[in-house]
């Protein structure tokens, strides 16, 4: 039996050698645990964890293009983002929201804090890490 999923956005880099967004739902197999049960990442390795915070005024401007500096998983904690690929897809992020950052070549993407005093977690994943081994594709429409 799995428990419910979890919405993840997945910014990567395509064959075109832009950055692109998809959703997936993340898929958490029940382990008999209680409530407050952890459950592991598979194949996440070694990881390590810091908090990222947006000036106290971010102003609304754009960010250069850049790529992910490594792979990693950011969760939302407070305020937000837009995420812009190349291509004109643009996604706001927001609070609770976990995005899977895997876009380390090509164009890259930009950013804008859309609220002061942002806060992200980041949790840097191991270069094997495969998103589709821990969710499943959300459904198209």
């Amino acid at each position: 039996m799995a428990l419910a999923g979890t919405r993840v956005i997945h910014l990567y880099s395509g064959d075109d050698g832009q950055s692109h967004i998809r959703e997936v739902d993340v898929t958490i197999d029940e382990l008999g645990g209680g409530f407050g049960e952890s459950f592991p990442i598979p194949n996440a390795g070694e990881v390590g964890t810091k908090f990222v915070v947006a000036p106290p005024d971010p102003g609304g401007s754009w960010s250069d293009y850049h790529v992910a500096p490594h792979r990693r998983i950011s969760v939302c904690l407070r305020g937000g983002m837009e995420i812009d690929c190349c291509n004109g897809e643009v996604r706001l992020v927001q609070p609770g929201e976990i995005i899977f950052a895997d876009d380390c070549t090509g164009r890259g993407h930009k950013t804008r804090w859309v609220e002061s005093e942002t806060r992200f977690m980041t949790i840097s994943v191991h270069p094997d890490f495969n998103v589709d081994n821990w969710c499943t594709p959300a459904p198209l429409g």
